[in-house]
């Protein structure tokens, strides 16, 4: 198993070059020479701004060789977006609507992502099993059930579902990543603080908990969701800074 196509712009870059190169061209057109050293010689040749372009490009935080070693399977990356990317900018208000309760980000868009936060891939495959809450935490259990070690991004989502206010779809109260051999289970316990399910309260001038449902949803992204509980919030609460 494979992970999708990603744009990885060194490595087609210096493909690119090598499908050009001469005798006597550039090292970073040579094949014959060891990866690190193409990749400084081409990074040494760009420009501050073609950097920068790079940099803008959010791509995952993976090791040096990783480029050219994910395709291969040597590296198992678990990089995660922090942005939902769109389908199409006419998925989302106009520019000038500035009000993020009108469909923009993860706590308020309500169509179907090219990619949702918190998305990533991997070489391997997690299980997700015994969601328990408590008073001031939340824990579950996460399986490697392929054949390969891996890393997991266990994401921990909170969703109001009967709030007297206008409230996100869902929010991240807590996330960790974790390294699973295969067949191996680790017990994860985000911490879930009363200060997680606060809302601004006009009329008391300070934050505050309100009576509701509140909905705890697990998963590897906003968009995989594989547990989820509910439970209830009885009194309003003022939760002083």
């Amino acid at each position: 198993m494979r992970p999708q196509s990603h744009t990885v712009v060194l490595p087609l870059l210096l493909a690119a070059a090598t499908a050009l190169s001469l005798p006597g061209a550039e090292p970073f057109r040579d094949p014959g020479l060891p990866l690190d050293r193409r990749v400084d010689d081409l990074v040494s040749r760009l420009t501050l701004d073609e950097k920068i372009a790079l940099l803008g490009q959010v791509q995952p935080a993976i090791p040096r060789n990783a480029p050219a070693d994910v395709p291969f399977g040597d590296y198992n990356s678990a990089g995660r977006p922090v942005a939902t990317w769109v389908k199409s900018l006419d998925d989302l208000p106009p520019m000038m609507d500035c009000d993020i309760r009108h469909g923009r980000t993860c706590l308020y868009f309500k169509g179907q992502p090219l990619y949702p936060f918190g998305f990533g891939l991997s070489y391997t495959t997690f299980e997700y099993s015994n969601l328990r809450t408590a008073a001031a935490s939340v824990s579950v259990d996460v399986k490697n059930t392929g054949t390969r070690a891996g890393d997991e991004v266990v994401q921990m989502y909170v969703a109001r579902l009967n709030s007297a206010l206008e409230r996100p779809l869902k929010e991240l109260r807590g996330f960790e990543r974790i390294n699973l051999q295969p067949n191996e289970t680790r017990t994860v316990r985000p911490s879930l603080k009363g200060a997680d399910m606060t809302y601004w309260d006009a009329a008391r001038h300070s934050f505050a908990v309100e009576p509701a449902s509140v909905r705890i949803m697990v998963g590897g992204s906003s968009a995989d969701v594989r547990l989820e509980k509910t439970i209830r919030l009885e009194k309003t609460i003022e939760v002083k800074e």
